[in-house]
């Protein structure tokens, strides 16, 4: 279980890698496709409903205001984490 974790915040780690920039980059959006199934979703739960998106819907948005340069940087970072894993899933 320990190796899954492991594995899991590497894969976190990739995640803010790739939408996280300073002034002189830009995001790399396109690497998301490689941390998900096909079929994956991200799950935004803040708020009363849950905003469900594909991971191009996920990008469409963000890469639409890079491209118009209304954000110019941008850091995601892990301040703290609680992994829980249950047989084959986690959260």
């Amino acid at each position: 279980m320990e190796d899954d974790r492991v594995a899991i915040g590497r894969l976190m780690a990739r995640f803010f890698a790739a939408v996280s920039f300073d002034q002189s980059g830009r995001p790399d959006y396109e690497a998301l496709h490689d941390l998900f199934v096909e079929e994956g979703l991200l799950f935004k739960c803040v708020g009363e409903v849950p905003e469900v998106t594909s991971v191009d819907e996920f990008i469409r948005p963000r890469r639409a205001l890079v491209e118009a340069g209304t954000l110019t940087a941008f850091r995601e970072a892990e301040l703290d984490e609680t992994t829980e894993v249950f047989g084959r899933v986690a959260h």
